[in-house]
This record gives structure tokens, sequence and C-alpha cells, in this order.
């Protein structure tokens, strides 16, 4: 199984829709990336972390390429976090951009007002990022679902990493067409 240069593993939030980041993606692919979706089911079985997870037996299949990029999105940035630190090391990415990620779930729960009983209780900030990954955390200082001090936080995970901090005036999902093409920018000139 080989590492695919040009492919961008996606990492969706749990409301993502295709229209999302539709900018950014589109830049991206102008620069002659392929971006494929991760195809788990977030809140189901075990969490990410566990060897028999259903997020980590997705990555080990054979019958898909190991990207070299994860990009994951919310849920989605917390849960590629976990899963690149705990994937054995020729799954792992060589890029991990973090969009909004949160640093403890059950703190998030509290802080949002929405129930933990049938979701995992992950805490991406538990999990040390190895060395040799290039990590891009941004954080949109306008999110109103995720505190951008919960991505703040999770920088102390990657002092072995690359970490390069992208802040953006954006909401959650990076509505904002002009920030879409900032990142866009800030991502491809890395």
């Amino acid at each position: 199984m080989t590492k695919s240069l040009n492919s961008i593993l996606f990492w969706p939030g749990i409301r993502w829709s295709e229209t999302d980041l539709r900018n950014l993606f589109g830049a991206l692919r102008t620069a002659k990336f392929t971006i494929n979706r991760a195809e788990v089911t977030y809140d189901s079985g075990a969490p990410p972390q566990d060897a028999g997870s259903g997020v980590q037996k997705w990555i080990g299949d054979a019958r898909h390429e190991v990207p070299k990029w994860w990009i994951g999105l919310s849920l989605g940035a917390s849960v590629a976090h976990i899963a690149a630190c705990t994937v054995p090391d020729r799954f792992k990415p060589n890029r991990l951009t973090l969009i909004n990620p949160f640093a403890n779930r059950e703190e998030l729960s509290k802080e949002a007002g929405f129930d933990m009983k049938e979701q995992w209780q992950i805490n991406p900030i538990e999990f040390n990022c190895p060395s040799g990954i290039h990590v891009d955390l941004v954080i949109s200082r306008f999110d109103n679902r995720i505190s951008p001090e919960h991505s703040r936080r999770l920088r102390a995970c990657f002092s072995g990493a690359d970490v390069k901090t992208i802040e953006l005036d954006a909401d959650h999902r990076i509505s904002d067409e002009e920030q879409q093409h900032l990142l866009a920018e800030s991502l491809l000139t890395r």
C-alpha cells in the first residue's frame, strides 16, 4: 500500500453538507489534489483510538489508499487527530489539517448543552501528535459552536510536530468565501 501524494482524506463534521468548504476544496482540486471522504460512522461502536474501532478498521482496510494529507472539520477534526495519533505508523498522515476541533467533548457538551448519552466521550487533548506530522491548526475566531479556546488548547498536543496556527475571521463552517480562499492560500503555500 502506498501513500498518495496528491490525495486528501476529508473527515467531515456531523452536520457537514456538500456546500461547506466548497471554495477551499475547489482551490485544492485546482492545485491537482483529489479529495476523498472518510467513510466512517461517528459515535457508533468503540471510540476511534481503540484498535478494533470502525475508524481504525476503515483506515487499515487494504482497499483504501493511504492519503498523505488529512483534513478534518469539527468532530471530524477531533477524530482525525485521535486516529493520526493511534493508527500504526504506516497509516499515519504526513500532514494533518484540523479545522475547529474540540479539546474535550464532555466539556463541550456542557458548554453547548448537548447530551453525551449516545456519543463517544473522546478527549483529543489526551493524545500527543507524533513527530514528523505537519499540523495546520485552523481556528475560526467567530465560531459559535466550538469555542476557539478548545482549538487553542489542542496546541499543547503538538510538541513534537511542526505546527502552523491559522486564525480566520470566520464562523464554525468557514462560510465566508473570502476566508476560505485565504485558508486555501495558506495551506497551499506551506
